[in-house]
């Protein structure tokens, strides 16, 4: 047999990989891509254990083996890059767009401003747009300004969120820039640059495939980066993603895109302004009506309620007390308690102990991924600042969190439980506010249920499991229960406490 390495893609199996990789990712590889095609390939053929291309193609199709395109197309896609890569598009930030932006901020009051990086890559494009918006507005008191980073591959996106630099990445950046904005993770010579959080707090990564006929975005932005992406499409697959940029970019919004690209001939909806800077010149086409979107926050990392305020080992203590109620499976258990969201990719058990708190199951039957939230509504629904903040803050962080393992939004499913008959009269009306809130922004967010058990005895262990997709339920009996409600009422107050620093802005 052959050995792998020495083998050559034949014509007709290159002629497959380039019809893969264009109905994936709208990705146009020309015929002297081969060599590169099969060089990359073949890395990932010796990581399966794949003997030749044939096989390898056939692996990629298997309909059991979906995760496999999200590799496929990590391969075979590009990420050169670089800090302040063709600065002319950052100079223009400053010394144009910027200005324009602050002169219509006096002029209406909306100190409000959208970015997306469209092709974020490792994350120097991304950074380098957070340092110039850090140049211009400082530390932007009063403005409200965040920058969206998406990249088809996810590995690239994952070095993105990290903002680890090797010392050779960072050699060309201004001194000054650099100390501001980076520090050494040691004191080692060759130690790795990080960046530091004023960079960070600005930014939120996302998986997004420009290909694709629909984008998961909610919002319109006043600048969108688009550089060195479009030449790897073909003239209608960049017809397509120009008005679709059009759809998402304010009148007078900025395009910019790379050096070597053009849009002459793909949309009327731009004014070449210079130098690959195009202004949007039309309304976009509106597909949501954007002023109706209701208002979240980003999904943070930290759990709603502090740790620290928590009992002590309370998960723990959980876990101890909560087997499989499927006792044929394997899987191991992971608890959670009141505020806290947990995802998976693997396949494992999420549970939870509710009395009146709901658990929202999220899941993406096509990536293979799901999750759980465990939130309540700390006061009446009549406190609707509060009681909003927290439930949306919960429902989007189960969202942004079973996004960034590979679930796409669009194809999202839920499942509800819990807002069980409590003995207190105020928690009873708190459990019915809480099912109605669920109900009500799933439906606000398109996200169909696809089964519910709410308003049922006094309290329930509920077990979701995130490959299968099964959710198990136990009624508990009256001790359990009355201990789950004293637990809910004494986190209440740390509840609200912990939303008092929760930022409502709107999320990407």
């Amino acid at each position: 047999m052959m050995a792998q390495q020495d083998r050559s893609l034949s014509p007709k199996e290159y002629q497959t990989v380039k019809s893969l990789i264009y109905q994936y990712a709208g990705i146009a590889l020309t015929d002297f891509k081969q060599v590169m095609v099969q060089g990359r390939l073949n890395k990932r053929m010796r990581k399966l254990a794949i003997e030749s291309y044939g096989e390898y193609l056939d692996y990629l199709q298997d309909p059991s083996n979906t995760e496999e395109i999200t590799q496929f197309i990590n391969v075979l896609t590009t990420n050169k890059t670089d800090f302040f890569r063709e600065s002319h598009h950052f100079d223009f930030l400053a010394q144009t767009a910027f200005p324009a932006l602050e002169k219509r901020a006096e002029a209406t009051g909306e100190k409000r401003i959208r970015i997306w990086c469209s092709a974020s890559s490792t994350g120097e494009e991304p950074y380098t747009l957070a340092m110039s918006v850090r140049e211009y507005f400082g530390a932007a008191y009063g403005w409200d300004i965040k920058i969206l980073a998406s990249d088809i591959d996810t590995e690239v996106l994952k070095a993105a969120e990290a903002g680890v630099y090797h010392p050779d990445r960072v050699s060309e950046l201004d001194p000054g820039l650099l100390k501001r904005y980076f520090e050494r993770a040691s004191k080692l010579p060759d130690a790795e640059y990080v960046a530091k959080q004023t960079l960070k707090e600005l930014l939120t990564f996302r998986r997004l495939n420009l290909h694709e006929s629909q984008w998961p975005i909610n919002t319109v932005f006043d600048i969108i980066f688009c550089r060195n992406v479009m030449i790897y499409f073909d003239a209608p697959s960049q017809t397509k993603i120009i008005s679709h940029f059009g759809d998402y970019l304010r009148k007078d919004g900025y395009l910019m895109i790379g050096h070597s690209e053009s849009i002459y001939g793909l949309s009327d909806q731009f004014t070449l302004l210079g130098d690959t800077v195009y202004k949007k010149n039309s309304e976009p086409r509106k597909k949501t009506n954007f002023n109706k979107v209701p208002t979240k926050t980003i999904a943070s990392k930290a759990p709603v309620v502090p740790i620290d305020d928590r009992p002590a080992n309370a998960s723990d203590r959980l876990a101890s007390s909560i087997t499989p109620l499927d006792r044929a499976s394997k899987d191991p258990v992971h608890p959670i308690i009141i505020g806290e969201v947990h995802v998976s990719q693997t396949p494992i058990w999420i549970s939870t102990l509710l009395g009146s708190c709901v658990s929202v199951c999220m899941y993406d039957d096509i990536a293979g991924v799901g999750g759980m939230n465990h939130f309540m509504l700390p006061t009446p629904k009549d406190d609707s600042v509060v009681c909003n903040r927290f439930g949306v803050h919960a429902i989007e962080l189960l969202i942004n969190s079973l996004m960034k393992i590979g679930a796409d939004r669009r194809r999202l499913k839920a499942k509800i439980f819990g807002g069980c008959n409590a003995t207190s009269a105020s928690f009873a009306r708190i459990a019915n506010d809480n099912v109605e809130f669920a109900h009500e922004i799933l439906t606000t967010e398109r996200i169909p249920i696809t089964s519910s058990y709410t308003n049922q005895g006094m309290g329930m262990n509920i077990q979701f499991h995130t490959k299968t997709f099964r959710a198990l339920v136990r009624v508990l009996d009256k001790n359990e229960s009355l201990r789950i409600e004293s637990e809910a009422k004494r986190l209440a107050p740390v509840v609200i406490k912990s939303m008092q620093s929760c930022e409502s802005v709107t999320l990407f």
